[in-house]
């Protein structure tokens, strides 16, 4: 009987030293998971850095694309009056 319960109880022991063994190897995987998780948020608060940057931008592209439109517009309707008064002039002549 003795022997019966040494044997269970080194059994015992050995199961629990596996099971902190498991254990410790699930919290290193999930220590590293949580690191990669991590680097993976800053990695994407850096992409929507960038991004938020590439809207300002393009919308201050966008700005000065439509005020030279708007210029060459003017320019347009000053060479048509020009071109109007050239052809004014030449049927005086």
């Amino acid at each position: 009987m003795r022997l019966h319960l040494d044997d269970t109880v080194n059994r015992l022991e050995i199961v629990e030293n596996e099971r902190f063994a498991i254990d410790d190897k699930h919290q290193d995987e999930i220590k590293e998971i949580k690191r990669e998780k991590r680097r993976l948020d800053d990695l994407l608060t850096i992409r929507e850095n960038e991004n938020d940057n590439m809207k300002i931008d393009m919308t201050g592209l966008k700005q000065a694309l439509i005020e030279k439109e708007h210029i060459i517009a003017e320019y347009e309707k000053k060479l048509k009056h020009y071109e109007k008064k050239y052809e004014k002039s030449i049927m005086k002549l």
